[in-house]
Protein backbone atom coordinates (compact mmCIF):
# COMPACT_ATOMS: atom_id res chain seq x y z
CA UNK A 1 0.00 0.00 0.00
CA UNK A 2 3.06 2.16 -0.26
CA UNK A 3 4.35 2.62 2.95
CA UNK A 4 7.70 1.41 3.92
CA UNK A 5 10.44 1.35 6.25
CA UNK A 6 14.21 -0.42 6.47
CA UNK A 7 15.85 -0.69 10.27
CA UNK A 8 19.69 -1.02 9.62
CA UNK A 9 22.18 -0.97 12.95
CA UNK A 10 19.81 0.89 15.13
CA UNK A 11 18.96 2.64 12.98
CA UNK A 12 14.97 3.22 11.03
CA UNK A 13 13.98 4.88 8.10
CA UNK A 14 10.18 5.13 6.73
CA UNK A 15 7.67 7.13 4.82
CA UNK A 16 3.80 6.98 5.13
CA UNK A 17 2.29 5.77 2.02
CA UNK A 18 -1.24 7.14 0.36
CA UNK A 19 -3.24 4.78 1.97
CA UNK A 20 -4.00 6.29 4.69
CA UNK A 21 -5.91 3.10 7.09
CA UNK A 22 -8.58 5.51 9.04
CA UNK A 23 -9.99 7.11 6.48
CA UNK A 24 -12.33 5.77 3.70
CA UNK A 25 -11.42 8.10 0.92
CA UNK A 26 -7.82 8.95 -0.03
CA UNK A 27 -7.83 12.02 -2.50
CA UNK A 28 -4.16 12.04 -3.20
CA UNK A 29 -4.04 8.66 -4.42
CA UNK A 30 -4.71 9.11 -8.30
CA UNK A 31 -1.31 11.39 -8.43
CA UNK A 32 0.90 9.75 -5.68
CA UNK A 33 4.12 8.91 -6.86
CA UNK A 34 6.91 6.80 -4.66
CA UNK A 35 9.49 9.44 -5.75
CA UNK A 36 7.94 12.31 -3.63
CA UNK A 37 6.91 10.79 0.03
CA UNK A 38 8.69 12.19 2.50
CA UNK A 39 10.90 10.23 4.42
CA UNK A 40 11.35 10.18 8.08
CA UNK A 41 14.73 9.04 10.05
CA UNK A 42 15.37 7.78 13.52
CA UNK A 43 17.68 6.44 16.12
CA UNK A 44 15.95 3.52 17.85
CA UNK A 45 19.10 3.03 20.27
CA UNK A 46 18.27 6.73 21.73
CA UNK A 47 14.73 7.07 20.74
CA UNK A 48 12.79 3.88 20.35
CA UNK A 49 9.10 5.22 20.66
CA UNK A 50 10.73 7.83 16.93
CA UNK A 51 9.51 10.95 18.55
CA UNK A 52 12.44 12.88 17.10
CA UNK A 53 12.76 12.47 13.46
CA UNK A 54 16.52 13.22 12.43
CA UNK A 55 16.05 13.10 8.77
CA UNK A 56 17.07 16.78 8.25
CA UNK A 57 20.02 16.87 10.36
CA UNK A 58 21.41 13.68 8.74
CA UNK A 59 20.79 13.57 4.70
CA UNK A 60 23.26 11.49 4.27
CA UNK A 61 22.62 8.64 6.41
CA UNK A 62 18.63 8.99 5.24
CA UNK A 63 19.97 9.10 1.53
CA UNK A 64 21.85 5.78 2.31
CA UNK A 65 19.34 3.81 4.01
CA UNK A 66 16.17 4.69 0.93
CA UNK A 67 19.09 3.32 -0.80
CA UNK A 68 19.64 0.67 1.04
CA UNK A 69 15.65 -0.24 0.78
CA UNK A 70 15.75 -0.39 -2.67
CA UNK A 71 18.16 -2.72 -2.62
CA UNK A 72 16.80 -5.13 -0.58
CA UNK A 73 13.19 -4.52 -2.56
CA UNK A 74 15.26 -5.52 -5.65
CA UNK A 75 16.61 -8.60 -3.79
CA UNK A 76 13.33 -9.60 -2.16
CA UNK A 77 10.62 -9.14 -4.80
CA UNK A 78 8.87 -6.29 -3.53
CA UNK A 79 8.75 -4.00 -6.48
CA UNK A 80 7.01 -2.14 -7.70
CA UNK A 81 6.51 0.15 -4.27
CA UNK A 82 2.41 0.46 -3.62
CA UNK A 83 1.55 -2.38 -6.54
CA UNK A 84 -1.15 -3.30 -5.17
CA UNK A 85 -2.98 0.28 -5.10
CA UNK A 86 -3.23 0.15 -8.86
CA UNK A 87 -6.53 -2.09 -8.68
CA UNK A 88 -7.78 1.20 -6.25
CA UNK A 89 -7.31 3.44 -8.90
CA UNK A 90 -8.20 1.06 -12.16
CA UNK A 91 -10.91 -1.12 -10.73
CA UNK A 92 -11.71 -1.89 -14.23
CA UNK A 93 -8.55 -3.42 -14.62
CA UNK A 94 -8.89 -6.19 -12.14
CA UNK A 95 -9.11 -9.48 -12.93
CA UNK A 96 -12.45 -10.97 -12.14
CA UNK A 97 -15.97 -13.15 -13.62
CA UNK A 98 -16.38 -12.02 -16.85
CA UNK A 99 -20.28 -13.19 -16.31
CA UNK A 100 -22.81 -10.49 -16.69
CA UNK A 101 -25.37 -12.78 -15.03
CA UNK A 102 -25.10 -15.49 -12.11
CA UNK A 103 -27.52 -18.07 -11.31
CA UNK A 104 -27.78 -20.71 -7.59
CA UNK A 105 -29.99 -22.99 -6.98
CA UNK A 106 -29.54 -23.52 -3.66
CA UNK A 107 -26.99 -22.54 -0.84
CA UNK A 108 -23.51 -22.47 -1.09
CA UNK A 109 -19.99 -21.68 0.46
CA UNK A 110 -16.40 -20.71 -0.19
CA UNK A 111 -16.90 -18.90 -3.55
CA UNK A 112 -13.34 -16.90 -3.50
CA UNK A 113 -14.74 -13.04 -4.04
CA UNK A 114 -12.83 -12.77 -7.56
CA UNK A 115 -14.99 -14.81 -9.53
CA UNK A 116 -18.22 -14.30 -7.27
CA UNK A 117 -20.75 -11.47 -8.35
CA UNK A 118 -19.42 -8.33 -7.28
CA UNK A 119 -22.38 -6.85 -5.50
CA UNK A 120 -21.00 -4.74 -3.99
CA UNK A 121 -19.20 -2.68 -6.50
CA UNK A 122 -21.20 -2.69 -9.70
CA UNK A 123 -24.79 -1.71 -10.78
CA UNK A 124 -26.95 -5.31 -10.02
CA UNK A 125 -30.39 -6.08 -9.60
CA UNK A 126 -30.34 -9.04 -7.12
CA UNK A 127 -33.51 -11.43 -6.71
CA UNK A 128 -33.89 -14.59 -4.08
CA UNK A 129 -36.91 -17.15 -3.76
CA UNK A 130 -37.53 -17.91 -0.44
CA UNK A 131 -39.22 -20.29 1.51
CA UNK A 132 -39.39 -18.33 4.45
CA UNK A 133 -40.66 -19.50 8.06
CA UNK A 134 -42.55 -18.12 10.60
CA UNK A 135 -39.11 -17.47 12.80
CA UNK A 136 -37.24 -16.51 9.93
CA UNK A 137 -33.28 -15.98 11.15
CA UNK A 138 -30.17 -16.47 9.24
CA UNK A 139 -27.75 -14.89 6.68
CA UNK A 140 -29.27 -14.50 2.84
CA UNK A 141 -25.38 -14.27 1.28
CA UNK A 142 -22.68 -12.49 2.77
CA UNK A 143 -19.49 -11.52 0.96
CA UNK A 144 -16.45 -10.67 2.26
CA UNK A 145 -15.99 -10.56 6.52
CA UNK A 146 -15.70 -8.86 9.52
CA UNK A 147 -13.08 -6.63 8.10
CA UNK A 148 -14.97 -5.47 5.30
CA UNK A 149 -17.86 -6.89 3.45
CA UNK A 150 -21.48 -7.46 2.44
CA UNK A 151 -24.33 -9.12 4.35
CA UNK A 152 -27.78 -9.61 3.23
CA UNK A 153 -29.46 -11.43 6.79
CA UNK A 154 -32.48 -11.56 8.31
CA UNK A 155 -33.03 -10.92 12.10
CA UNK A 156 -36.09 -11.84 14.32
CA UNK A 157 -38.33 -11.89 10.75
CA UNK A 158 -36.63 -8.23 9.73
CA UNK A 159 -34.62 -8.17 6.71
CA UNK A 160 -31.61 -6.21 7.57
CA UNK A 161 -28.62 -5.14 4.96
CA UNK A 162 -25.26 -4.14 6.14
CA UNK A 163 -22.21 -2.65 3.96
CA UNK A 164 -18.71 -3.20 6.01
CA UNK A 165 -16.88 -0.43 4.41
CA UNK A 166 -13.53 -1.89 6.18
CA UNK A 167 -15.20 -1.37 9.38
CA UNK A 168 -14.11 2.65 8.45
CA UNK A 169 -18.29 3.00 7.81
CA UNK A 170 -21.14 0.63 8.63
CA UNK A 171 -23.78 1.23 6.40
CA UNK A 172 -27.16 -0.67 7.91
CA UNK A 173 -30.39 -0.76 6.45
CA UNK A 174 -33.50 -2.12 7.97
CA UNK A 175 -37.15 -3.26 6.39
CA UNK A 176 -39.80 -1.45 7.53
CA UNK A 177 -41.67 -4.37 8.78
CA UNK A 178 -41.14 -8.59 9.17
CA UNK A 179 -41.09 -10.32 5.75
CA UNK A 180 -44.01 -12.55 5.40
CA UNK A 181 -44.50 -16.41 5.47
CA UNK A 182 -44.32 -18.58 2.82
CA UNK A 183 -42.94 -17.73 -0.72
CA UNK A 184 -41.00 -14.56 -0.57
CA UNK A 185 -39.60 -12.73 -3.15
CA UNK A 186 -36.32 -10.23 -2.11
CA UNK A 187 -35.08 -8.43 -4.90
CA UNK A 188 -31.86 -6.13 -3.40
CA UNK A 189 -31.40 -2.88 -6.48
CA UNK A 190 -28.07 -1.33 -6.44
CA UNK A 191 -27.43 2.00 -8.47
CA UNK A 192 -23.56 4.09 -8.67
CA UNK A 193 -24.14 7.46 -8.10
CA UNK A 194 -21.48 9.77 -9.14
CA UNK A 195 -17.89 10.13 -7.76
CA UNK A 196 -17.18 10.79 -4.02
CA UNK A 197 -15.67 13.98 -3.10
CA UNK A 198 -13.63 14.70 -6.51
CA UNK A 199 -12.21 11.21 -6.47
CA UNK A 200 -13.14 10.21 -10.37
CA UNK A 201 -12.43 6.10 -9.28
CA UNK A 202 -14.94 6.13 -5.90
CA UNK A 203 -18.73 6.48 -5.96
CA UNK A 204 -21.89 5.84 -3.83
CA UNK A 205 -24.95 3.91 -4.27
CA UNK A 206 -28.64 3.89 -4.22
CA UNK A 207 -29.59 0.93 -2.18
CA UNK A 208 -33.76 -0.51 -2.65
CA UNK A 209 -35.44 -3.57 -0.97
CA UNK A 210 -38.46 -4.81 -2.40
CA UNK A 211 -40.56 -8.10 -1.01
CA UNK A 212 -43.13 -9.35 -3.34
CA UNK A 213 -42.78 -6.19 -5.50
CA UNK A 214 -43.43 -3.93 -2.24
CA UNK A 215 -40.83 -1.23 -1.33
CA UNK A 216 -39.33 -2.53 2.18
CA UNK A 217 -36.21 -0.27 2.40
CA UNK A 218 -33.91 2.50 0.55
CA UNK A 219 -30.92 4.44 1.87
CA UNK A 220 -28.25 5.57 -0.01
CA UNK A 221 -24.61 4.01 0.44
CA UNK A 222 -21.82 6.66 1.37
CA UNK A 223 -18.87 4.97 -0.65
CA UNK A 224 -18.91 1.96 -2.31
CA UNK A 225 -15.68 -0.12 -2.84
CA UNK A 226 -14.00 0.06 -5.93
CA UNK A 227 -12.17 -3.02 -6.05
CA UNK A 228 -12.96 -5.67 -3.53
CA UNK A 229 -12.91 -6.55 0.09
CA UNK A 230 -10.36 -9.38 0.83
CA UNK A 231 -8.27 -11.72 -0.57
CA UNK A 232 -9.20 -14.87 1.67
CA UNK A 233 -12.68 -14.21 2.52
CA UNK A 234 -15.47 -15.60 -0.10
CA UNK A 235 -18.71 -15.45 -0.97
CA UNK A 236 -21.90 -17.60 0.61
CA UNK A 237 -25.28 -18.41 0.10
CA UNK A 238 -27.67 -18.95 2.70
CA UNK A 239 -24.71 -18.61 5.53
CA UNK A 240 -21.25 -16.37 6.21
CA UNK A 241 -18.92 -19.24 7.00
CA UNK A 242 -16.32 -16.85 7.20
CA UNK A 243 -15.79 -14.09 9.89
CA UNK A 244 -19.16 -12.57 10.28
CA UNK A 245 -19.19 -9.30 7.99
CA UNK A 246 -22.07 -7.86 10.25
CA UNK A 247 -21.58 -7.75 14.35
CA UNK A 248 -25.47 -8.05 14.55
CA UNK A 249 -24.84 -11.88 13.94
CA UNK A 250 -21.70 -12.05 15.78
CA UNK A 251 -21.76 -14.81 17.86
CA UNK A 252 -24.50 -16.54 15.89
CA UNK A 253 -21.62 -16.81 13.22
CA UNK A 254 -21.96 -18.65 10.62
CA UNK A 255 -25.91 -17.82 11.04
CA UNK A 256 -27.45 -20.14 8.85
CA UNK A 257 -30.13 -19.56 7.33
CA UNK A 258 -33.35 -21.67 8.32
CA UNK A 259 -35.86 -20.88 5.56
CA UNK A 260 -35.19 -21.95 2.21
CA UNK A 261 -33.51 -20.91 -0.88
CA UNK A 262 -34.86 -21.87 -3.86
CA UNK A 263 -33.38 -19.72 -6.25
CA UNK A 264 -30.66 -17.04 -5.88
CA UNK A 265 -30.41 -14.49 -9.22
CA UNK A 266 -27.62 -11.64 -10.16
CA UNK A 267 -27.80 -9.54 -12.95
CA UNK A 268 -25.72 -6.40 -13.68
CA UNK A 269 -27.31 -3.54 -14.90
CA UNK A 270 -23.81 -1.52 -16.56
Amino acid sequence: MGSRAIYKDGWMAGTFGPRIPWSATNPGLATWTPSKDVWELYNLKEDFTQANDLAKKYPERLEEMKKNFMEESRKNKNLPIGGALYTMIHPDKLKVNPATEYNYKSVITRIPEFTAPRLASRNNHLTIDLKNPANAQGVLFAIGGFGGGVSLFIKDGVLQYEYNSFEIERTKIKSSKKLPVGDVKVEVILKKKPSVEGIKHLSSGDLVILVNGEEFARDTIPKLVSFGFTVNETFDIGSDVGSPVSQAYYDQAPFAYNGVIKNFNVKYTD
